[in-house]
């Protein structure tokens, strides 16, 4: 099978993070000038806008209606179909990386030194304490399984944010998802693999990759995207 490039899209600063609707036909890319940008499945921009700082958590929800991101202003905020922001969440710390239910149910956000549940109105459920920068967050498709990685610990947590189990792996680690069910976890990072693991934590299969894995994304058949 041949892939070909459907376009070529042209950001004013290095991509740190994109996100993509269920049907495809959204895509939002935050950059490290602070820039939000929505285009079309074509590359035609629908918006832009100038957040404060650099954009390290985005998630598109439900059919692409709204954007929800965060960064280095340690503000949370949802912006609706036409850019403008629906309403902004100061949270004091800087946000590291961002996951959203696709029905916009919940934010799982990943701070400085905590992870944090945020309801689809921008307000503070709870908050865990890890004492280091939370650099890939991610949850089951119901909430009841949270991730959370940072350096080479990974936590996973409850969805009132009890600490289930807390690992020490053998590398650092950059980022952390679930399957839809919960019954499996993707993690990766310096050591060049993408593992899959139980929800109890434990080994279950790896791939090696050659290459720092940056980001996991589970696809619908149980597979992963590095």
């Amino acid at each position: 099978m041949n892939h070909q490039n459907i376009f070529d899209l042209e950001i004013s600063g290095p991509v740190i993070c994109i996100s993509c609707s269920d049907d495809g036909n959204k895509i939002a890319v935050g950059d490290r000038n602070g820039n939000l940008t929505l285009v079309n499945r074509n590359g035609e921009q629908i918006w832009g806008k100038k957040i404060d700082e650099g954009i390290h958590g985005i998630s598109i929800l439900k059919n692409g209606s709204n954007v929800i991101c965060g960064g280095k202003d340690c503000k949370l905020k949802m912006l609706n179909s036409l850019g403008n922001v629906e309403w902004e969440q100061t949270i004091g710390k800087s946000i590291w990386s961002l996951h959203a239910d696709t029905e916009g149910q919940f934010i799982i956000v990943g701070t400085g030194d905590s992870i944090a549940m945020f309801t689809e109105k921008g307000l503070q459920l709870w908050e865990y304490t890890t004492n280091r920068a939370m650099v890939g967050v991610g949850a089951s498709q119901h909430g009841n399984l949270i991730m959370g990685c940072g350096d080479e610990y990974l936590y996973c947590l409850d969805n009132e944010g009890n600490l289930i189990w807390e690992k020490q792996r053998s590398d650092s680690l950059w980022d952390v998802s679930t399957g839809q069910d919960g019954e499996t976890i993707f993690v990766g990072g310096w050591d060049c693999k993408v593992q899959a693991l139980n929800k109890e934590g434990e080994n279950s299969w790896d791939f090696m990759t050659e290459g720092y894995v940056r980001a996991v994304v589970p696809l619908p058949d149980g597979g992963v995207l590095a």
